[in-house]
């Protein structure tokens, strides 16, 4: 059975309360007093016009649920009224119902041409007028109702294919909705969003907002909020969040005022993720200053390098020309081999610059790392132990026998300058494969890994974040340049290989040089 007809039915019944109003319309003023004293008891509101252009003015005015129109009127007749009525848009609805003496086809036919919905005879017995009325009342709100259904159905689906349209558009590009209260509770968020952030749709409800953003952002979102709250949009929105595995996400993005009735009752926003372009960012700034430290590296290391040439040219000229019982010579000799460690590290710096080429051939890292262990133990401060754990298996690799020296003294150094009182340096030798360890280094195959671990005080996550930017030093004034890691960093990189850091304020930090497994050795060092 259908069940519209019954819904209407109690639909229209709830609203039964409020009195319908029937518009009497007729010359004769006895004629509206007899239509209105039959009509009198059914509760209904009346008014009354003597003309059809008085009726017109009652019925723009009033809107009435009925009106009751002689046809038979001097200037414009009942017919005329109705036409007016029914070209109307506003009044095109109104039940109109003739009343008329006439009792001809012709006049039947006239009226319901014009658009009457019932005719009474004159002269009008009660019971039918009433009945024919309160039918044609019953009838319009049923009709009036299911209009209303109607519209309202077709502004629903409207509704819901506007927002599909909306939802498809915002997720196709990837966009993340949020929706947040006053209290900071998260009021709403699109499944892009979740995915970003990496949190389920149940969890988010225990969720505030101010604990998702990233430390460098919270000052920076809560005056934002304060903004928005007071009725500001704010548009190029850049601000930093924490997923729920605690990574950092960079979004970019809008954020707007919830206003209801005149109050502004939150906040909504859509962001992107920018996460990867700040990287890209980071990454052309790095090598941007990777560039200049390079080029100025180059020009210092030249001119260091003839400085060094000039010394060492003499130094052997004075060697010629001294007896070889000379007392100086051995001032002599210790001035030569410092000249040596001086080119020795011009070729590094011009390595780095990539304004030399390094001297790299297959070599066997498990005995070079033995050797630098037992100079580390001769140079290194008594009050720290140094380790080395190698093994007998040769480890081959491609690289600049000189570099490596200088690279672990450098780390060796900056350990040692970490440790406050009694501690230990590890140098470990082993084997992995690139992408099983590091996955965020775009390196793949298998490496031999160099691992110079202390127990000093370790660092911070933001020095981590800047620890091989060039010139940036955690040393006093006159104790360090800042470009010791950074060169390192250039120097394993034109080497084929990479370099990672892990460190825990505290407990330490642990450097990892991954040179790229050579086949074969060529040489023995």
């Amino acid at each position: 059975m259908n069940e519209q007809p019954a819904d209407l039915a109690r639909e229209a019944a709830s609203t039964a309360d409020t009195p319908a109003s029937v518009l009497i319309v007729d010359d004769v003023a006895s004629n509206r007093a007899t239509l209105k004293s039959t009509l009198m008891g059914s509760g209904y509101v009346f008014f009354e016009a003597e003309n059809g252009a008085e009726a017109l003015v009652l019925a723009r005015k009033h809107r009435p649920d009925l009106m009751l129109l002689d046809i038979m009127m001097p200037g414009m007749d009942g017919y005329e009224v109705l036409r007016h009525i029914r070209e109307d848009p506003d009044l095109a609805d109104m039940p109109v119902v003739l009343v008329t003496a006439l009792d001809d086809s012709a006049a039947l036919l006239e009226g319901f041409d014009a658009g009457a919905d019932d005719f009474i005879s004159k002269p009008c017995k009660g019971v039918e007028l009433r009945a024919r009325v309160r039918g044609i009342l019953r009838l319009n709100r049923y009709r009036t109702l299911l209009a209303e259904r109607e519209a309202r159905h077709r502004a629903e689906v409207g509704a819901r294919q506007l927002q599909a349209r909306y939802t498809e558009v915002i997720e196709s590009a990837g966009l993340m909705v949020q929706w947040v209260e006053p209290d900071g509770t998260i009021g709403f968020v699109n499944e892009h969003w979740l995915e970003h952030m990496g949190y389920g749709s149940e969890e988010v409800e225990q969720l505030d907002f101010a604990d998702l953003i990233h430390p460098d952002s919270i000052e920076h979102c809560g005056e934002i909020f304060r903004q928005v709250m007071s009725g500001g949009v704010i548009q190029d929105l850049e601000a930093s969040f924490v997923t729920k595995d605690g990574k950092r996400l960079d979004v970019a993005g809008t954020i707007v005022p919830r206003i209801e009735e005149g109050n502004v009752v939150g906040s909504h926003a859509i962001f992107r993720d920018v996460t990867e372009r700040k990287a890209l960012e980071a990454q052309l700034l790095q090598a941007q200053k990777m560039e200049q430290v390079g080029r100025l590296t180059a020009g210092i290391a030249h001119d260091f390098g003839n400085t060094l040439a000039v010394v060492s040219l003499n130094a052997a000229l004075v060697r010629r020309q001294a007896p070889h019982d000379a007392p100086f010579i051995v001032d002599l000799t210790e001035l030569e081999e410092a000249v040596q460690d001086g080119l020795a590290l011009v070729r590094d710096l011009m390595g780095f610059s990539r304004k030399a080429d390094l001297e790299s051939r297959s070599l066997d890292l498990t005995v070079v790392v033995k050797e630098l262990g037992k100079m580390l133990r001769r140079v290194i401060s008594a009050r720290i132990t140094v380790t080395v754990s190698a093994g007998e298996s040769p480890r081959m690799v491609h690289a600049d026998v000189g570099t490596i020296r200088q690279m672990v003294l450098n780390l060796a150094n900056n350990a040692r300058d970490s440790i406050e009182s009694h501690g230990s340096i590890e140098l470990t030798v082993d084997e992995i494969v690139a992408e099983e360890v590091v996955p965020e280094v775009e390196a793949t195959g298998r490496f031999v890994r160099l691992s110079v671990a202390d127990t000093g005080e370790g660092m911070s996550p933001e020095t981590l974040e800047q620890v091989f930017d060039p010139f940036f030093t955690t040393k006093e004034v006159e104790q360090g340049t800042g470009l010791g890691l950074a060169m390192i960093k250039g120097l394993i990189e034109q080497q084929g290989g990479f370099i990672t850091v892990k460190s825990t304020p505290g407990e330490g930090s642990v450097f990892h040089l991954h040179f790229p497994a050579a086949p074969a050795a060529e040489d023995e060092v």
